[in-house]
């Protein structure tokens, strides 16, 4: 009887009736979960990359207009009047017509504040998007001329302070009386207004004024005080102080009424225009709102609108628009309709420098994003190599269940949409879970680039790792093609050559005009420049792979001759490692250690060019300087004892000191003792010297005085004795040597003098000796400890205190830089996890046949150490070898590409303005280079134990018992 067979069905078919998605879900749980990971990790990296870069930027624009000064956050307008056109200063500007009130009228004080808002809103009605302003904060107010109006000593008072006597001078305003909190006394009364004799309303009487309680303090006035004004062209009105009001708080102080006025607050040493080294006080009284139309008996009067800008609405991206608003608000058309405000005679000027603040967080902002792109290249290339290299350990997991299929008449066409509906069940909840988790921790404005970024990286890990699977299933099976054995076919031979060449122009191209093209948009970003470090890692993948099998064939000879098969077993099993399958790994870890050395040279250059900076800056860890003649003996003592600090030289310094008058040229002459002065110069790097060539500090009558010189000041003294002339008296020198630079005048052309030999020609003419007018200190330098000194000095005024460690923390928080250099940073650590887990997945790809190898030998006596050595000698050639190429071809990238590749934004500047960004380039090393290789090997090598340790006699049966399908 024939028994009869099933009908045969077609895997078409027979996929109809199986759940194909679920059944595949269910056979490999692990590997779907790992996909799913990862393919969450990469797009939460992708779509966070943009949100990022916009929350930096964002945060360094709101810092750097926190910390700038109040014209570079709000708004200033004046009224224009006939005289703005003529360029007049301020004093003689025009009074506020609408408010001259005449009389004793109780409503002067409504008046005068409907007038004054009204203007502000017509203003701020004018200020377009993205400028908004914050009317909470408007500040407004009139005050008389700001050179002031000198104080006199009225008979019978205590004297008024004038330290350089200069007498003090006042100035009159008014703004609204809401932040003033009486202390003591009244609030000033309206005083009786009439007109004088050119028409314009001056004071009848007695006016009343409020000062603050450091202006009554300073100025030994109290409560009924009488203020003496000269110098006015009417005669001065009785001014009588009759109330006091409290000074404003460190809070209050950042209030706009107070920040735009602050000599209501306080009164301040002025410089004197005319004797700039003579100080004077200048302080501000408050007036009644009836005295705002006499204010212009004051020298003058003017009346002022503070409107602060909301900055912390405005974004990284807004910065253009919003400097274009700013442009055309001080000198376009929104200018033209601020002259049309009728409340304001002529309308209203506007000034305000937040347009410079913009322009150059604009600028910084565009040098430093070519840099950033590189280091994200770098991340971007080694991810996807990992991407790739997971998708093809999960093909090789599937290899054999793909070709059964292929065998049994599966067509691409089919194996396509299975894949790839399984790859869409596995990465997609996966992207989107990736994708939110981003968009909710990073929130930001524009959410659409950041959706992009994730989609496209969903998209590549769901069609690629298909593409590749169905790929290798094309045609019939290929042969086994070993690494040491494989010839490249003419198509990849084309596409290597394609790599080479692009990567080529890649390089000439950055080396010629950097990583940034000018475009219409503006300075943006090149893609071939910004790829040439990925271009260049992935063409050393390519260049590796063709060179692999010569360094492993000479390592397999001395093994033929040993006993041991230990060794000659683990470099054959290297050898016959798939080519197809190593391209990925190498092309892996030579991007991640190419980015990951190139960057740190690049934050290593950062880092230099910042000290170096620092250095040039302050000359020393600590420095003292005076404006005055000379710094007090006992505060030098005292700084030297200061805790942290190791050494320190005084200086006596001539710094107009002309070679040859007829020249023209100025050099500072820096009197040194040469001992302590070389070793702070050897210490900080700057000219050190031997102490020796400036001889024994002094010089026998008549011989010439030995000195140092900049390269400049040598050429003017040239090889023979010169006669000086000097603030010390007339000296006789002779150039010994050459310096480039010195800590005292670390930026400028100096000749450098021994103080023995200098002050003692002062003391033979004047029969005295100049004291120091510059403390150098090396060390542990306490900048709150230097400062607390010279405060308590009585020279306090004219000292200047510079300190080494405080100006590189400035430099290392400045916002742009800083949030780039950290972004970068993440980028290398990101770079360097990534390259750790190519290493990761490169031996666990192997692992299953290495298991059933160790197993099969340990039932042949194989001991654990050598199942150990047996698998070493297999996994790390390939690593040893990536890890050596990778930092040899990173260490290449730095003279490659360094020269295209400004780094002078990512450094800062000590003045605080991009053109004066210190100049840096990516700095070589060791660390930089062996730090990343090291830990690549030694994760390795960790690996390999915890492989060879698992793999335990307990796995032989189990290994046994599957077969020979590994």
């Amino acid at each position: 009887m024939r028994i009869p067979l099933p009908l045969r069905r077609s895997p078409r078919e027979a996929a109809a009736k199986v759940p194909w998605v679920r059944a595949r879900l269910r056979r490999a749980p692990g590997l779907f979960a790992g996909l799913a990971l990862l393919v969450l990790g990469t797009t939460f990296l992708a779509t966070a990359l943009p949100l990022a870069l916009d929350h930096y930027q964002d945060s360094a624009l709101h810092q750097i207009l926190r910390d700038t000064s109040l014209s570079g956050r709000t708004l200033l307008a004046l009224p224009a009047g006939p005289a703005a056109t003529n360029t007049l200063p301020p004093e003689q500007l025009p009074p506020l017509s609408d408010v001259s009130a005449t009389g004793n009228d109780p409503g002067n004080a409504r008046s005068v504040l409907d007038a004054m808002r009204t203007v502000a809103d017509q203003a701020v009605a004018d200020v377009g998007a993205p400028i908004a302003i914050d009317r909470s904060a408007i500040s407004y107010g009139v005050h008389s001329s700001a050179v002031g109006t000198e104080v006199a000593n009225p008979a019978g008072r205590p004297p008024l302070p004038a330290p350089d006597g200069v007498p003090p001078r006042v100035i009159m305003g008014w703004q609204p009386s809401g932040m003033l909190q009486l202390v003591a006394g009244r609030l000033p009364h309206d005083p009786v207004l009439q007109l004088g004799d050119n028409g314009v309303p001056v004071v009848k009487g007695t006016l009343e004024v409020a000062v603050s309680r450091a202006t009554a303090t300073e100025m030994n006035w109290t409560v009924g005080s009488r203020i003496v004004l000269t110098g006015l062209k009417t005669p001065a009105p009785q001014t009588v102080i009759v109330g006091i009001y409290a000074n404003p708080t460190a809070q209050q102080a950042r209030n706009l009424s107070w920040e735009s006025e602050p000599l209501l607050g306080a009164p301040h040493l002025t410089p004197d225009q005319n004797r700039p080294a003579n100080y004077f006080w200048r302080l501000e009284a408050w007036v009644p709102p009836g005295a705002v139309a006499a204010l212009s008996e004051f020298h003058g009067s003017q009346a002022y609108w503070w409107l602060p800008i909301a900055t912390d609405k405005l974004t990284g991206r807004q910065a253009p628009a919003a400097a274009a608003e700013i442009n055309s608000l001080t000198a376009g058309d929104a200018a033209t309709q601020l002259m049309t405000i009728g409340q304001a005679p002529g309308g209203l000027t506007v000034s305000s420098e937040l347009g410079h603040e913009l322009n150059t967080f604009v600028q910084q902002r565009d040098a430093i994003t070519p840099v950033i792109t590189v280091g994200v290249a770098g991340t971007a290339g080694t991810a996807a190599a990992v991407l790739l290299m997971v998708f093809g350990l999960a093909a090789e997991r599937r290899a054999e269940e793909l070709a059964l299929l292929r065998a049994r008449g599966a067509g691409l066409r089919f194996l396509l949409s299975r894949l790839l509906a399984e790859s869409l069940l596995c990465t997609t909840p996966a992207a989107a879970v990736g994708i939110l988790a981003a968009l909710l921790l990073l929130p930001s404005g524009d959410l659409s680039t950041a959706v992009l970024f994730g989609a496209a990286v969903w998209a590549f890990a769901t069609v690629a790792g298909v593409v590749r699977a169905v790929a290798r299933r094309r045609g019939a099976a290929a042969t086994r093609s070993d690494v040491t054995v494989s010839r490249p076919s003419r198509r990849r031979t084309v596409m290597d050559l394609f790599a080479l060449v692009l990567t080529a122009a890649a390089v000439v191209a950055l080396r010629q005009r950097g990583l940034g093209r000018l475009g219409q948009g503006g300075l943006g970003i090149d893609p071939l420049t910004a790829a040439a470090p990925v271009l260049l890692g992935f063409s050393g993948a390519l260049l590796l792979m063709r060179c692999y099998p010569l360094p492993l064939r000479l390592a397999t000879r001395p093994t033929v001759r040993r006993r041991g098969a230990i060794g000659f077993l683990g470099l054959a099993r290297a050898a016959r490692t798939p080519a197809t399958g190593s391209l990925l790994p190498l092309l892996a870890l030579l991007l991640a250690l190419t980015t990951a050395v190139f960057g740190q040279t690049v934050l290593s250059g950062v880092a230099a060019a910042r000290a170096d900076a620092t250095v040039k800056a302050v000359g020393a860890d600590g420095r003292v300087e005076t404006n005055g003649p000379t710094i007090d003996q006992r505060l030098v003592d005292e700084l030297r004892r200061t805790p942290g600090v190791r050494d320190s030289a005084t200086v006596e310094t001539d710094p107009q000191l002309a070679i040859n008058p007829m020249a023209g040229t100025r050099v500072t002459l820096d009197v040194v003792d040469p001992v302590p002065y070389a070793r702070i110069s050897a210490a900080v790097g700057l000219g050190p010297f031997d102490p020796s060539q400036l001889g024994s500090g002094t010089a026998r009558p008549g011989e010439p005085i030995p000195v140092l010189a900049s390269q400049a000041a040598a050429d003017q003294l040239g090889t023979h004795p010169t006669n000086l002339v000097t603030i010390f008296g007339p000296v006789t020198v002779r150039l010994v040597g050459v310096l480039p630079t010195t800590p005292a005048s670390p930026t400028g052309d100096f000749v450098l003098a021994p103080a023995g030999a200098v002050l003692a020609v002062e003391q033979a003419r004047t029969g005295s000796r100049a004291s120091a007018d510059l403390v150098l200190l090396r060390g542990h330098v306490d900048g709150a400890v230097v400062r607390a000194l010279v405060n308590a000095s009585p020279e306090r005024d004219v000292l200047g205190v510079f300190i080494r460690a405080e100006l590189q923390a400035t430099l290392d928080s400045t916002p742009l830089p800083s949030g780039a250099t950290r972004l970068y940073q993440a980028a290398v650590v990101a770079t360097t996890l990534l390259a750790l887990l190519a290493v990761l997945l490169s031996l666990i790809q192997a692992a299953p046949a290495r298991a059933a190898l160790l197993a099969r030998l340990r039932t042949m006596g194989l001991r654990p150490r050598q199942g150990y050595a047996l698998i070493l000698t297999e996994a790390l050639p390939v690593i040893a070898l990536a890890a050596v190429a990778g930092s040899v071809l990173g260490m290449v990238s730095v003279p490659v590409l360094g020269a295209g590749i400004d780094l002078s934004q990512l450094s800062g500047a000590v003045s605080g303005s991009p053109a004066d960004a210190t100049p840096a380039a990516p700095a070589i090393r060791a660390a930089a280079v062996i730090g990343p290789a090291g830990a690549l090997l030694l994760l390795a090598v960790l690996v390999v134990a915890l492989e060879s340790a698992v793999i335990g006699r307990r796995q032989i049966g189990a290994q046994l018992r599957a077969g020979d399908g590994a």
